[in-house]
């Protein structure tokens, strides 16, 4: 899949992950990416999404909130014609607590709001609702420039760095410690 600027609307708090940022993360899963089911919580403009979709993941569930950058993303959805693509309008923690019988994910993109600390929360619903299992890897996005978001202990850091003021890192679910 060649190169596409992706469109999406002005949103309050929409920050897209940085190609630099992108780049490295892709870098860390290629050899997890291909054939693998993802999960794309607060996806924004989808660009991760998109991202494991053009590099051969399987499947791609992503869970917006917000009307108007969904649509957004389902128009580029609709454009590149991404069948393995599923968009649903609604809160991450709605989707969580409904998609319960969804089967686990093999890699989750979790990109909060990073004003409302929800990553460890968002973590341990996905355990409790078996949306993840041993060895599933999980993607984190931070503003804390020293510290890439706290965690269940029964998530162990593989990589992190930071670039500006996000620091990201790649976890791996190791199943209940």
């Amino acid at each position: 899949m060649r190169s596409r600027i992706l469109r999406f609307p002005d949103a309050d708090g929409l920050r897209p992950t940085s190609d630099r940022i992108r780049e490295t993360l892709f870098n860390w899963l290629q050899n997890d990416i291909s054939g693998s089911r993802c999960l794309d919580l607060f996806a924004g403009s989808g660009a991760l999404g998109i991202e494991a979709l053009s590099r051969g993941a399987s499947e791609v569930q992503f869970v917006e909130s917000n009307q108007q950058v969904a649509a957004a993303l389902q128009d580029s959805l609709d454009e590149l014609a991404q069948d393995a693509a599923k968009l649903d309008v609604t809160t991450a923690e709605k989707w969580i607590a409904a998609n319960q019988n969804a089967g686990a994910f093999d890699i989750v993109f979790l990109d909060p709001p990073f004003d409302r600390g929800l990553a460890n929360d968002i973590c341990q619903a996905l355990v409790k609702f078996s949306l993840v299992q041993e060895n599933s890897l999980i993607y984190l996005e931070d503003s804390s420039p020293s510290n890439p978001g706290e965690l269940p202990e029964d998530f162990a850091q593989l990589r992190s760095k930071q670039a500006g003021q996000v620091s990201y890192a790649l976890y791996q679910y190791q199943g209940n410690l």
